[in-house]
């Protein structure tokens, strides 16, 4: 939570910005307490660095690397993160789905706007047991952050390809807009082969 909040306020061409525990605090809903040991994780993670008591930098900021993209009119209202009003962090549930959240944002096709990824794939990027998947997933659709996609698999004559598209992120961009054919592919990208791909 901390680290999209955090995100959303970095310079783009810097990496770096000031963020006050008031901000994170507007951003999450979070108490101080859960706000400083949930900058400590990031910190020993290595993925923001503490620049001095006010200042952040994400670890490892290249300007001109490719970023996930997040729909931040959808996930926020004001200054809160409204996707995080339900979330009590007293539930692997949570999150499983923000990870799963922050996967599909990074493996998200552009051009079709959905991350392809079958439960392979989701077990070794996000290090998620298999049986935890599909309540994550279903959690995110619930909260109406991730709408799934289903198609036709072209790898088992019963079996179906999902695909997880970010609510509120290029919503125009999907199978209806950019085609597909009457089996369900894209005309200009193979849907049900594209987990295979990462």
């Amino acid at each position: 939570m901390l680290l999209i909040a955090i995100a959303h306020r970095m310079d783009q061409t810097t990496g770096s910005g000031r963020v006050t525990y008031d901000d994170l605090q507007a951003a999450t809903g979070l108490s101080r307490t859960l706000i400083s040991g949930g900058l400590q994780m990031l910190t020993d993670a290595e993925l923001v660095d503490r620049v001095s008591k006010s200042v952040i930098s994400l670890a490892a900021f290249e300007p001109n690397a490719n970023y996930a993209k997040l729909p931040v009119k959808k996930l926020y209202d004001g200054e809160e993160v409204v996707a995080f009003r339900d979330f009590t962090l007293r539930n692997r549930a949570e999150l499983d789905a923000l990870k799963l959240y922050l996967l599909f944002a990074s493996r998200r096709d552009r051009s079709a706007n959905v991350a392809n990824l079958s439960y392979d794939k989701i077990e070794t990027y996000a290090g998620l047991d298999r049986t935890r998947i599909k309540r994550a997933i279903d959690l995110l659709v619930v909260r109406n952050l991730v709408r799934v996609d289903q198609r036709p698999s072209r790898v088992s004559e019963l079996g179906m390809s999902h695909g997880y598209r970010l609510t509120g992120l290029d919503d125009y961009v999907h199978a209806g807009t950019r085609g597909r054919s009457e089996d369900g592919a894209f005309l200009d990208q193979d849907f049900a082969l594209a987990d295979t791909v990462f």
